[in-house]
């Protein structure tokens, strides 16, 4: 039996950041993903922006999603209706599978600031009502490779607290942010990569 092959995709535009400002929940925001046409970006809904002090991201429920969010700036407090809470610091991530529902908030430490990115995944159909899981990928505990002129750490979600029937996707980011002694990134050499 072969693998399913995978449709082949296009880029049929090229958007950039929307800012849409304040709003009963953020002092500002931007969106680079709107979620307008799910069809044109699946699995990616959206990818949002946001820049918050008080009150934040309130009770608020999830369902059939992922989510993972990027702390930038400041320090993002986070709890849920099963008990998970914790903080984030700049360059932590968190993985959330809504699945088959969760209640959640997203605040600012002390109501000071927080700075977020946040894209929300779509869950393929046969894994849409999933356990809830969360995954907390501490900054200071992941690889780091560093280069002349750009530093990339590597997000690998490896360890899920679901079982392997709910695990349906291998997950490896990469975040590159260029550094102030070069104009363009070093290519990445056959032996730098994971």
């Amino acid at each position: 039996m072969s693998a399913p092959t995978r449709p082949h995709r296009t880029v049929s535009r090229v958007t950039i950041k929307r800012h849409l400002g304040p709003d009963t929940q953020v002092d500002d925001k931007a969106m680079v993903i709107a979620p307008t046409d799910p069809s044109l970006t699946d699995p990616f809904l959206a990818l949002s922006e946001d820049w918050f002090s008080e009150p934040g991201f309130e009770w608020h429920p999830h369902r059939g999603l992922e989510t993972v969010t990027t702390v930038l700036d400041g320090v993002l407090e986070h709890g849920d209706n099963t008990g998970n809470a914790g903080a984030l610091q700049p360059g932590d991530l968190q993985w959330m599978t809504a699945g088959r529902g969760i209640i959640h908030r997203e605040l600012a430490f002390r109501n000071e600031h927080a700075h977020t990115l946040q894209l929300w995944l779509n869950l393929p159909a046969r894994s849409k009502l999933v356990d809830t899981s969360y995954q907390d990928l501490l900054a200071a505990s992941r690889p780091r490779l560093t280069l002349p002129g750009v530093i990339i750490d590597v997000d690998r979600q490896t360890d899920r607290q679901t079982d392997r029937q709910t695990d349906w996707r291998p997950i490896r980011l990469r975040t590159r942010r260029r550094t102030a002694c070069c104009r363009s990134p070093s290519p990445i050499t056959s032996s730098q990569r994971s």
